[in-house]
């Protein structure tokens, strides 16, 4: 994979000074054929759905608009491409799921490919990857990994991959479907259930942002998140198009992009 490899430590306008890079970064623009041209040209704006509550990865500010890291991206794809892109607003992850499987929305921003996904979605290169990891409270020992979850309840996002991977890797943990990250960690916190599953660098983010000073990440997992757009089966030049972005954008900018969350959020 030649994007970004690292393992991870608006959309009001699509401007590069929203998303904070430096002004002096230069966007060259990508060579399109006609046919790419005329469809993007036909479709505008592309009507894309997000997890609403995801930082720093994604959200909906109602001030600020579509925030985060894969916000930053999209930005930076829209200079590339010359192609406006618009935000639905959704409430949950599950409701732009369903959106986008209806039609609604062209394409999903920042999800990981699986076969029940493949259904109906094609998906693009992977443009960020993350391992995903756990967060328990402190003072519970020996949650290292998810077979030590045998028979314990674990947070999940409803919708998100990571159910689909517990259901099949490890059967006899009991899944617990949540809104929201934020949920997960508050009932975590509370002691409610054992153990949340999330992206590490969402994790210690979450942890700092909520100030649940009584959990820690505790154990790390073998399944690595790679970031894609998903996109509708019906949408296949979308999906060829966005390919040529993802391959193309300079590594200095993508350094930009994740360095500002990182330095910007003290976890």
């Amino acid at each position: 994979m030649t994007k970004t490899s690292c393992i991870i430590a608006l959309l009001c306008s699509l401007s590069l000074a929203s998303i904070s890079l430096s002004a002096h970064a230069r966007i060259d623009k990508i060579r399109l054929t006609a046919e790419e041209r005329n469809y993007l040209s036909d479709r505008e704006p592309i009507k894309l759905c997000i997890d609403p509550n995801w930082m720093p990865y994604e959200a909906w500010d109602p001030k600020l608009g579509y925030i985060g890291i894969a916000a930053d991206y999209v930005a930076v794809f829209s200079a590339m491409l010359d192609v406006k892109f618009k935000v639905r607003e959704t409430k949950t992850w599950q409701q732009s799921l369903d959106v986008t499987r209806n039609g609604g929305c062209d394409l999903l921003s920042f999800l990981n490919q699986t076969p029940r996904r493949s259904q109906w979605l094609i998906f693009t290169a992977p443009y960020v990857e993350a391992e995903a990891a756990l967060a328990t409270l402190k003072n519970v020992h020996g949650i290292r990994n998810l077979k030590s979850l045998r028979g314990k309840t674990v947070a999940v996002v409803e919708g998100y991959v990571y159910e689909e991977y517990l259901r099949n890797n490890y059967p006899r943990v009991i899944v617990s479907r949540v809104e929201n990250t934020d949920e997960a960690l508050q009932k975590t916190a509370n002691g409610e259930i054992v153990a949340t599953i999330e992206s590490l660098f969402v994790l210690r983010y979450k942890i700092a942002k909520l100030g649940l000073k009584n959990l820690t990440v505790s154990g790390r997992t073998k399944y690595v998140n790679r970031y894609r757009f998903g996109v509708r089966k019906d949408q296949a030049m979308l999906r060829k198009i966005l390919d040529k972005a993802i391959m193309q954008i300079e590594p200095k900018v993508e350094n930009k992009i994740l360095r500002k969350w990182s330095l910007e959020h003290n976890y």
